[in-house]
Order: structure tokens, then sequence, then C-alpha cells
């Protein structure tokens, strides 16, 4: 399988952003997954961009997708500072189950978190097939 790498900025005030991101995932990696590896991966990396909208305060997010050896590697980055949240609590439905998602929708799954000094936060998840 030929490698590919692919790289886009989307600007957080753009209309659609989640569904252009999800198109670019599917574009980029679905013909390399099986369809229910690939709907994993596009609900994972719909939820760290999402996260990336609501809590980071940066005018954009940066995904890349690195294709390799039958796994797809995405990298979600924001110019934010980390916001901890608060964790769920039985009976509570309001959220903060992010990263919980995105960890049962991947094989892996790690987080950089962004500072006051700088460099934003990456969330990088990977998804092999098989």
């Amino acid at each position: 399988m030929a490698d590919v790498d692919a790289a886009r900025v989307f600007p957080s005030g753009s209309s659609g952003l989640l569904r252009d991101i999800r198109a670019f995932v599917e574009r980029t990696a679905g013909p390399l997954l099986p369809v229910d590896s690939i709907e994993d991966l596009k609900l994972a990396v719909t939820e760290a961009a999402s996260n990336a909208l609501r809590h980071s305060g940066s005018d954009q997010v940066r995904v890349s997708i690195d294709v390799d050896d039958g796994c797809v590697d995405v990298v979600v980055e924001d110019d934010g500072v980390y916001q901890a949240t608060l964790k769920a609590v039985d009976g509570d439905l309001e959220g903060h189950r992010g990263f919980a998602i995105i960890a049962a929708m991947v094989d892996e799954f790690s987080v950089r978190r962004g500072t006051d000094a700088g460099s934003g936060t990456v969330v990088r998840m990977l998804k092999c097939a098989g």
C-alpha cells in the first residue's frame, strides 16, 4: 500500500466545519480502511475537532493524516491552552466524555496538552485495518 500524507487547515468560524473535516478524513483514509473502521475514525476525529472548537479559543483547527502499512494516523491540532474538565458523573448527560469516546473508537490515542507557554493542544489517533 502506498503512503498517503495530507493536511488541511480549517478556520474555526467556517460553516459546516465538522462536516468538512469528516469529508476530508473519508476522502483521504476511506479507501484504505474497512467501512466500520472509517466510521469509528470519523467519529473520533469529529470529537477531537469539536473539543478544539469548543474549548481552545483557537482561530483554526489543523488536521493531518498519514497512512502507512494499513494504519491511519490522524492528528488534530489547535493553538489553544488545554482546559481540564470535570469527569462525567453517573446520570450526567451533559458531556465530558470526549476522550473516552475517542479512546473507544481508535487503536491508539494520545493528547499533548497546550499550555500558556504555547504550542497548542495536539490529539493523535491511530486506526489500523483489521
